[in-house]
């Protein structure tokens, strides 16, 4: 999930380059960016072997696809047709690092063309499976086991009590808290997670989709669609169904 964000927000709605076409995280200039930190391993796996047709700049988003419904989340439709490119230019990397400022982060879902309704269902999203890997993001550990859509995270967010994790501020400087969610492990959470509290608009958003969870589903559905087809346009072909004979 992490790669197919990655390689797709590199987009820049003001100067049009970026995106998931071209593929261009199979190249080391892009993946030597801190933070794209772990995504060797990911291209290491011999995926693209088993799927020859695709590029593997649609394989990475697909991948990101899969494991949204793979989890439990929504379906989103796929369109195929993105290119891989012949090289990558060191420019060409984007991927912004956690900011610590709620400015900052509506700025950089801008310069991808989000709004705040649009950023709010995208993170939540993303924040609801899997964990931070320390030798990857710098951040450490999962949010927590067993999140629902997106109800158990919003009351994470919301509940307050939270600290600067101490382990990981003093083994990498990085600024990540956690709470007492009760049951035992700590609720994780990035600055991003913080900011979705703190700021009064993306607050209102997501306290909608606390108690309209057939809504977020739908918005974080069309949400991850709009990110990974960001610098696609005309070259993408829905996904057609299948029939059994």
């Amino acid at each position: 999930l992490r790669y197919a964000w990655h390689a797709s927000g590199t987009y820049d709605r003001h100067t049009r380059t970026g995106g998931s076409n071209g593929g261009t995280m199979r190249f080391e200039t892009e993946r030597a960016d801190p933070e794209n930190a772990g995504f060797s391993k990911a291209h290491a796996l011999a995926v693209k072997a088993l799927f020859p047709a695709l590029s593997m700049a649609d394989i990475i988003i697909l991948a990101g696809h899969v494991a949204i419904e793979h989890t439990g989340g929504p379906a989103v439709p796929f369109s195929y047709g993105r290119r891989d490119f012949g090289g990558c230019a060191a420019s060409a990397s984007m991927a912004e690092k956690e900011s610590p400022t709620i400015d900052a982060m509506r700025g950089t879902f801008d310069r991808l063309g989000f709004d705040d309704k649009e950023t709010v269902a995208l993170i939540v999203l993303g924040h609801q499976y899997g964990r931070c890997h320390g030798d990857a993001s710098g951040f450490e550990g999962a949010w927590r086991e067993g999140l629902g859509y997106p109800s158990a995270y919003t009351h994470g967010v919301a509940r307050g009590g939270y600290r600067l994790s101490p382990g990981v501020l003093a083994a990498r400087n990085q600024r990540q808290y956690e709470m007492d969610f009760g049951g035992g492990e700590p609720f994780m959470m990035l600055v991003s997670d913080m900011c979705l509290w703190y700021d009064e608009e993306y607050r209102r958003h997501l306290l909608h989709y606390d108690s309209h969870r057939s809504e977020f589903r739908r918005d974080a559905a069309l949400a991850w669609k709009k990110l990974t087809e960001l610098g696609c346009a005309g070259t993408l072909v829905p996904e057609r169904e299948t029939k059994a004979a």
